[in-house]
């Protein structure tokens, strides 16, 4: 039985964890042969670095072979501004455009996750690229990416190896096109969004909201900060598990809250709660300030979504209340006829803030999924 499991779990002949090498990857010859003869285009030289304006941009989503990060999208409304940061906005820049700048075309026809499966890669991305000065392409590229699965040690969830690209140069030359990006000399902006994480209890207290933002546009909102107004862009969250196809924006003195409901009721993530709706916050204190559910002020107490209760909609939302508190913690514990479980408490306590959303009526309307969310609020902090 030991030597069983020792050929069952030590890593292939000639892989060194330590060092990881094609030998400590799955390999598919055939599968990846049939992209070996994808040609390799030259790639210009010389070229200045510019402002790269993402053309055929996708609602909601991000470049995905280049590496940039923020990238500029253009409309009826100007230039807009997109952060590479998951859950973001766009954020209005103005209404000129730069004299000079690059286009860039990404088109995404990537294998299915039914092939992935099938060929037991980890992952497999392949793209078109075309970048234009002007109306003049310079640049066209097809490339795939694949991952390997990394097989070096014992693991019940699949691991990333190594990684292949086919042809080979599409890699640098994409690296490339990455350096080219540079700010708009005409608008002042963060090169980086402003995450603004020390957004605690303990700091800012108690605060609510309770004043409406309507849309002066389709998913756009002037919103008045500390520095002054600001427009920004929502999207239809085309990137999350499911699709949101409702939005309200509820303003305070410091923060706004964007809900965004889901409205399918047939894929839910909780049979136990209502409309499903997501929450961003957006900190009013200065302008390109965003806040994704990774480091929400709620992201131990209800992550990035919830629900209503039945009979409401986000219609129907009128204020909410961040309020500090006393969480304690839970675990599922299985009983004895293994098919229910108990949640248990750990002993655990913890302080963050509790949301609270309240409607027209004034009822508490929001709901947390049992499953996902394992404690409760035990009292409300001064």
């Amino acid at each position: 039985m030991i030597v069983f499991f020792y050929f069952l779990f030590s890593p292939p002949a000639g892989c060194d964890p330590r060092e990881p090498s094609d030998a400590c990857d799955l390999q598919i010859p055939n599968y990846e042969r049939q992209f070996a003869d994808t040609k390799a285009n030259p790639f210009p030289q010389n070229l200045t670095p510019k402002p790269i304006f993402w053309e055929n941009a996708i609602d909601g989503a991000f470049p995905d072979a280049i590496s940039v990060p923020y990238i500029y999208l253009r409309d009826k409304h100007g230039v807009w501004l997109r952060y590479n940061e998951r859950l973001s906005f766009d954020y209005l820049l103005g209404e000129d455009m730069p004299g000079e700048h690059y286009l860039y075309i990404e088109d995404d026809f990537s294998p299915s996750e039914e092939v992935r499966k099938k060929e037991k890669f980890y992952r497999h991305k392949s793209w078109n690229i075309t970048l234009k000065e002007g109306a003049n392409e310079i640049y066209k590229q097809t490339a795939h990416k694949i991952t390997r699965q990394y097989i070096g040690s014992f693991d019940l969830h699949s691991n990333p190896g190594r990684t292949v690209w086919f042809p080979s140069s599409a890699e640098q030359n994409f690296e490339a096109i990455s350096r080219l990006q540079i700010p708009l000399e005409a608008y002042d902006f963060p090169p980086k969004l402003n995450i603004n994480t020390e957004i605690t209890p303990q700091k800012y207290g108690k605060f609510r909201g309770d004043s409406e933002v309507l849309p002066v546009d389709e998913n756009v909102y002037e919103i008045k900060t500390a520095q002054g107004a600001q427009k920004i862009r929502t999207s239809n969250m085309s990137k999350w598990p499911v699709e949101y196809k409702k939005q309200k924006a509820i303003c305070g003195d410091k923060f706004c809250l964007f809900l965004f409901t889901d409205t399918d009721k047939e894929h839910k993530y909780c049979e136990n709660i209502g409309n499903e709706t997501a929450i961003l916050f957006l900190n009013l204190e200065r302008k390109f300030t965003s806040r994704s559910y990774t480091n929400s002020p709620l992201h131990r107490t209800n992550g990035y979504h919830f629900g209503l209760k039945e009979g409401y909609e986000i219609d129907d939302i009128a204020s909410f209340e961040m309020i500090p508190s006393e969480f304690a913690e839970f675990r599922k514990e299985q009983q004895p006829d293994k098919m229910t479980y108990k949640n248990v408490p750990t002993g655990e306590k913890f302080i963050e803030y509790e949301l609270k959303i309240y409607a027209k009526d004034g009822a508490l309307i929001n709901q947390y999924c049992d499953h996902y969310y394992m404690h409760k609020p035990i009292r409300e902090l001064q």
